[in-house]
């Protein structure tokens, strides 16, 4: 049986680097279509962002909306009225709420230090990488958001009935 685990603790070992340099070229392609195959589905389950409705926006929210709407209709702004955004309920995965999403396009995968496993997750940025307590902070976050949005199990599930056949195919 093979077995996958990913975790937010993303380093900068992938599979070019010099900790690759100790595994077979099977094992290295096995790694790399795994690897990019969960990282590739957990991708597409990122939802694009939704607007909300008018029935469920708050009052606030309506009212500050349909001044935008007579702001623009009078001229005073140039920018279109837009609705609020939805936010993904519990269980669900995030939303994205850019096109140029950091959390999209900083999934990364990558080989363990005992080279037996490859890493799926999100790589950690900026202040929560340079947090006094070792990124532990943005490690917590990213955890936490996997916790009440979850992307990366559910991409994990879809890709392990493939696993064996992505062995098979590396071995040939």
């Amino acid at each position: 049986m093979i077995t996958l685990n990913f975790s937010a603790k993303m380093q900068k070992r992938f599979l070019d680097r010099d900790i690759a340099k100790d595994i077979s070229k099977k094992m290295k392609r096995f790694f790399a279509t795994a690897g990019g195959s969960i990282m590739t589905t957990a991708r597409r389950l990122l939802q694009k962002q939704a607007q909300k409705p008018l029935s469920e926006m708050t009052d606030l929210e309506r009212a500050e909306y349909k001044n935008w709407q007579a702001d623009y209709k009078a001229g005073r702004t140039f920018v279109k009225p837009r609705k609020p955004d939805k936010v993904a309920p519990k269980g669900e995965p995030p939303r994205l709420h850019s096109k140029q999403s950091l959390l999209k396009y900083r999934l990364l995968f990558a080989i363990t230090d005992d080279k037996k496993s490859v890493i799926i997750g999100p790589e950690l940025l900026g202040a929560n990488r340079r947090a006094n307590d070792g990124g532990r902070r943005g490690l917590a976050s990213v955890e936490q958001l996997e916790k009440s949005h979850p992307f990366m199990r559910p991409a994990f599930k879809k890709i392990t009935p493939r696993l064996p056949a992505y062995l098979a195919k590396s071995v040939k």
